[in-house]
């Protein structure tokens, strides 16, 4: 196995979750044929992925997908597999790799207005907002500024609710706004965007480092943590939501037999 590359790699994973999409029942002949690889290197990679069990669940095919996208070679095959809710579970994953701690799902409410958070990470304090765009093409600079522009009505709705759930004080938090695409070109404006292989990267600077904008500095009574927005004007879930149609089944058939399993 270890001959075997992270091209067909990644290859043969990406194959995985779009057969997963067809049947909770992980068949090597099927995603030898989507992926292109010998059936024998897929079942070997099978069994090596689940260690030996020939059982995956949706947690490891995520932590699989990092490991893919950290390598580098061929993530381009997975990234393409994965479903939009797929692409905010990755993208949460490779957050907390990095040590920081993701909630999903954001929603924060205040007054009449309400809005969604795709992914709110924390750090020291320090809170990412981010925007996940799973699009398969490339993002126009008009696209990139109407995106800019809907995310930071999303972020200072999310600074109201900080204000009020927190009070205003003297302590400094800063909140990042930033938007991860497949394909995006890097940019600072008034919010970061940035390409989902670049992530792990940027997130290895200090929010302090970074340039205001798109930095935003607030004055709050104390430092949010995760268990900030699990309270009013904010609700979040910690789990992955549900993914599409075809995951839902396999949650539906996990529930009634155990974790997805690999036939020979």
């Amino acid at each position: 196995m270890a001959s075997v590359g992270p091209l067909v790699r990644a290859r043969v994973l990406g194959a995985v979750i779009r057969a997963l999409r067809e049947s909770p029942e992980l068949d090597p002949s099927r995603i030898s044929e989507l992926s292109g690889v010998a059936r024998e290197v897929v079942r070997e990679l099978l069994e090596v992925w689940s260690g030996g069990t020939g059982r995956l669940d949706q947690t490891r095919v995520i932590e699989l997908a990092a490991e893919a996208l950290e390598r580098s070679g061929g993530s381009v095959e997975v990234l393409r597999a994965l479903g939009w809710s797929l692409f905010e579970d990755l993208i949460g994953a490779l957050l907390e790799r990095m040590g920081l701690e993701t909630l999903r799902d954001v929603r924060v409410k205040v007054g009449r207005r309400w809005c969604q958070i795709d992914v709110v990470a924390l750090r020291g304090g320090d809170v990412y907002a981010l925007e996940c765009k799973h699009w398969m093409r490339s993002v126009t600079s008009s696209l990139m500024a109407s995106i800019a522009s809907s995310h930071l009505r999303r972020v200072e709705l999310l600074e109201e609710g900080l204000r009020s759930s927190l009070g205003e004080g003297d302590v400094t938090v800063r909140v990042v706004p930033v938007a991860v695409a497949l394909y995006v070109p890097p940019s600072t404006g008034e919010v970061l965007f940035v390409p989902v292989r670049a992530l792990a990267s940027f997130l290895s600077e200090h929010p302090a480092a970074l340039p205001s904008p798109p930095v935003r500095r607030l004055k709050l009574g104390r430092r949010p943590d995760a268990s900030t927005f699990t309270r009013p004007p904010f609700r979040a879930s910690r789990e992955a939501t549900r993914l599409d149609a075809g995951l839902t089944r396999l949650e539906d058939h996990a529930a009634q037999q155990g974790p997805m399993t690999s036939r020979r």
